[in-house]
């Protein structure tokens, strides 16, 4: 499969590619001011916050200036049952170009303009992006929930504008500021130790859809050899309302791995 669709897809999905007209969002760590908070409490406080829903339908333009990718707004439709399904569809200029399937061991995936079609087991987007990602992760990333929160690996509860949760696995550290208002997560930084690469994600504006709250707009940087920006704004959400998952590859189509 030609690696930028598949980044494409990454980036869609984990709300992850090349971008110089858009700015920085940050260049390391969030600030470390030490303070005495309950981080049982403040856990149980965000969890209960955290947006819940059985079915999810919403759409987002993406914006880029990615050499790899011609079109620079691309439309995206993401459409999700929880804990079982997630759908997308990429557009540009209103014309369906990438169908993704994906489930809690596979993720399939239709170029309806070359005709190619591709199969992967659901650890592939660890490979290609490097991350510990599983498929309640995804769903996280999605709809903004903060994510990799093991109590084994805590170390400190820091408060400045936002509360501040620092982890510190073996290999990762994770990052996250959660609003002191909403509990909603506003950003996270998280770094690879072994191959000095990070992920940031800012989100803000949120959207109350049936008496929660969304981030209607995420910032996301990748810092390897060189940084990867995307920013995704959605535009309409819908919960909890039964919706389809169109998903047909056709005897024409040509599976390309």
């Amino acid at each position: 499969m030609n690696k930028k669709y598949f980044i494409l897809i990454c980036l869609a999905l984990l709300l992850l590619n090349a971008c110089g007209g858009l700015k920085k969002i940050w260049v390391g760590p969030f600030s470390n001011d030490q303070t005495n908070l309950d981080y049982r409490a403040f856990i149980d406080s965000m969890k209960a916050n955290r947006l819940k829903y059985d079915w999810i339908n919403l759409r987002a333009k993406i914006s880029s200036n990615d050499p790899n990718i011609p079109q620079k707004n691309l439309g995206l439709n993401i459409r999700s049952r929880k804990d079982s399904i997630i759908w997308l569809s990429i557009s540009a200029k209103g014309i369906s170009g990438l169908r993704v399937l994906m489930s809690q061991d596979s993720i399939k995936i239709i170029n309806k303009i070359e005709k190619k079609y591709w199969v992967y087991p659901f650890d592939s987007i660890q490979k290609f992006i490097s991350f510990p990602i599983n498929f309640e992760n995804v769903e996280d990333l999605i709809v903004g929930n903060p994510f990799l929160l093991d109590p084994n690996y805590y170390t400190s509860i820091n408060k400045d504008k936002f509360v501040q949760l620092i982890y510190n696995y073996p290999r990762f550290k994770n990052s996250l500021n959660i609003g002191g208002d909403n509990y909603k997560m506003a950003g996270m930084y998280l770094e690879d130790k072994v191959l000095n690469q990070s992920l940031l994600i800012k989100q803000s504006e949120y959207l109350k859809v049936k008496n929660q709250q969304i981030a209607q707009s995420r910032d996301i940087q990748i810092v390897r050899k060189d940084s990867l920006f995307f920013n995704l704004k959605i535009n309409r959400v819908k919960l909890d309302e039964k919706t389809s998952f169109p998903f047909r590859i056709s005897q024409k189509y040509e599976r390309a791995n």
